[in-house]
């Protein structure tokens, strides 16, 4: 009875810690100089700068910044994990009992788009 007891509590510790641990959460900003600008992750609308949003896994994603009067960014970029969230690190860092943040911020600088001049109608003489 007593042997079948620590198998017990060791079950029962691995269910603490899993059930108790804390987790990972992941965070991208991104700014655009001047603010205001509409951005587009991977083609979805996310708002408006600066914007911050979960974007779920690491990897590579296409990030478009478009506001009125200055020229459209497109732009690809790797959003890198940090060493200990690499595997089999990782595993350990899930069943940590506390919070970690990965916070990432991308800025972006938006070049001024030249204004394009009215038409003017010629003007017909009589």
């Amino acid at each position: 009875m007593l042997k079948h007891t620590g198998s017990f509590s060791l079950v029962l510790v691995m269910a603490t810690l899993v059930f108790s641990s804390g987790c990972l959460s992941r965070s991208l900003t991104i700014k655009s100089d001047p603010p205001g600008a509409t951005v587009y992750f991977q083609d979805e609308k996310k708002g408006e700068t600066p914007v911050t949003f979960d974007p779920v896994f690491y990897g590579s994603y296409r990030v478009r910044i478009e506001k009125e009067g200055y020229h459209r960014v497109e732009d690809k970029r790797l959003l890198k994990a940090p060493p200990y969230l690499w595997v089999p690190l990782d595993l350990v860092v899930e069943l940590l009992p506390f919070k970690i943040h990965d916070d990432h911020e991308w800025a972006y600088a938006l070049d001024k788009a030249e204004a394009i001049p009215t038409p003017v109608p010629p003007q017909y003489s009589k």
